[in-house]
């Protein structure tokens, strides 16, 4: 077929009947039958078809409507939903002019993008929407943010639990954030929260748990009993096998995985640092991989959960919690990531290699210096690293065996 011009456009209005005429790559042409003519853009995301109206002809001429089609399939490509993303905007212009309103806008923008919200969302429920929910947003002030915090600290998350101002300096940040993007969204001018200084709410603390070499010796043989379901056991053991956060591998697609290179390309907008992170995947981490593939049922998710969505980071918290059962003290998924580092470094494996798999981000001048990606030493560290948690395993067995 040639090339479709404004000459076949402008045949196609005149003879007044419905249209729609494809440009490739799923930008359509489209004419109703009441002469309605706009460029409509097709495409698929988690296994639907969806459709985005780019704008009406001949206000978008074919070359503005192909450039404007090409970005929003990039778009598409990082896992977000441009016809969603302008329902919600739409929306937004009618709503989000209360806390409580924003909150609930925030969250749905974050879902839709493939954030996580499960971390982050009781500190609407629980705090910020009983305190500030029914105000506007013109109307919340520094001091009622303040009051707000203070009243967090002096309130313990649950009966037995002390007071807890790191909550506090939780929720102001997760305010800021929300009016950040409200900002953004042009629904707000200031950000009330951003007068507060997370300090003077609470001192940050920095964990320090790290599992023993016997402790990480019982998860990873504890990971493959049934007192765990399959896919969380999997799910967890790719975080200590990968190095990587929780939400990049509870949300991780099939289309993100190569195979035939053993890599795992993680899109930016699902990383902390916003940039696109390459991780190298050891010989255990590919078993993982085909057993998942075979028991996930087509999903476009590795680690599917239920209607068609991945996983949910609740689910891994959950599992540790039965670590306790094989007489583990608590821990949280994050720590694993430490766990891994504290190792690592005990291999004596170079520090910039260990960061750079951890996806790290630099300070200082190595941040403008060391732009070194060391990727074949990062894929003969992570491949050390699973034979090492394979070793923890073989030495247990033999344990038992043969006691002392």
């Amino acid at each position: 077929m040639s090339r479709l011009t404004d000459i076949h456009i402008r045949n196609w209005i005149k003879a007044g009947k419905p249209v729609a005429k494809s440009f490739g790559n799923g930008l359509t042409f489209t004419l109703s039958a009441s002469g309605y003519a706009a460029w409509v853009l097709r495409y698929r995301l988690h296994g639907k078809q969806r459709e985005l109206t780019i704008g009406r002809y001949p206000e978008f001429s074919i070359k503005k409507a192909t450039e404007e089609a090409f970005k929003r399939r990039v778009e598409v490509v990082g896992g977000i939903d441009v016809a969603g993303e302008k329902r919600r905007q739409k929306k937004a212009d009618r709503t989000a002019k209360t806390v409580k309103e924003l909150g609930d806008f925030y969250y749905e923008d974050l879902a839709a993008r493939g954030r996580s919200v499960e971390g982050s969302r009781w500190h609407l429920d629980a705090y910020i929407e009983p305190k500030l929910g029914g105000l506007q947003l013109h109307e919340v002030t520094p001091d009622e943010v303040l009051a707000m915090c203070d009243s967090i600290k002096a309130k313990p998350r649950r009966p037995d639990k002390e007071s807890a101002p790191s909550s506090a300096r939780e929720v102001l940040g997760t305010l800021r954030r929300m009016f950040d993007f409200a900002i953004e969204r042009r629904l707000a001018k200031l950000n009330p929260a951003s007068a507060i200084k997370p300090r003077t709410v609470a001192e940050k603390k920095s964990r320090e748990r790290a599992l023993t070499r016997e402790e990480l010796s019982t998860l990873w043989a504890a990971l493959q009993t049934d007192q765990i379901s399959p896919t969380a056991g999997m799910a967890i053991r790719m975080l200590y096998l990968t190095l990587a956060r929780k939400t990049e591998v509870t949300r991780s697609a099939w289309s993100e995985i190569s195979f035939d290179r053993a890599e795992w390309d993680i899109p930016a907008e699902r990383t902390k640092t916003r940039k696109p992170h390459r991780v190298y995947l050891s010989t255990q981490a590919l078993t993982i991989l085909e057993e998942a593939k075979r028991l996930g049922c087509e999903s476009p998710f590795v680690f599917p959960g239920k209607n068609e969505k991945p996983i949910g980071d609740t689910t891994l918290n959950e599992a540790l919690k039965r670590a306790k059962y094989f007489g583990l003290n608590p821990f949280t998924i994050h720590d694993s990531r430490r766990t891994a580092s504290t190792f690592l470094h005990e291999m004596d494996w170079p520090s910039d290699v260990i960061e750079k798999a951890l996806n790290h981000t630099a300070q200082g001048i190595r941040a403008v210096y060391n732009r070194a990606e060391y990727a074949d030493r990062r894929r003969c560290m992570l491949q050390a690293w699973a034979d090492f948690l394979d070793s923890l395993i073989e030495n247990r067995k033999q344990q038992r065996e043969f006691p002392t």
